[in-house]
């Protein structure tokens, strides 16, 4: 399921971070497009969920993963970036 950034057109609706999230659940493949650049902005829009949903929580994700989350940002390319954006 792909959806854009965009609810000027027709027929279209405002799209949350929980519907988004709800979609997920339910086990649909999500795209998340910038409707006016075509940037792919799926996996900044899945870390902005995980890290809302961690601020609802006590207990978060665990304290391991992120630091693997941190450590694996040097190795993999655009993590850094998404983690920062996200931050900002």
């Amino acid at each position: 399921m792909a959806i854009a950034g965009c609810t000027t057109r027709p027929g279209s609706r405002y799209v949350n971070l929980d519907d988004i999230a709800r979609l997920i659940r339910e086990g649909k493949d999500v795209n998340v497009m910038d409707a006016k650049t075509g940037h792919d902005l799926t996996r900044v829009i899945l870390t902005q969920i995980i890290t809302e949903d961690a601020r609802d929580k006590p207990t978060g994700l665990p304290l391991e993963l992120l630091r693997q989350l941190i450590i694996a940002s040097d190795e993999v390319p655009g993590v850094r970036d998404v983690v920062f954006e996200i931050s900002i």
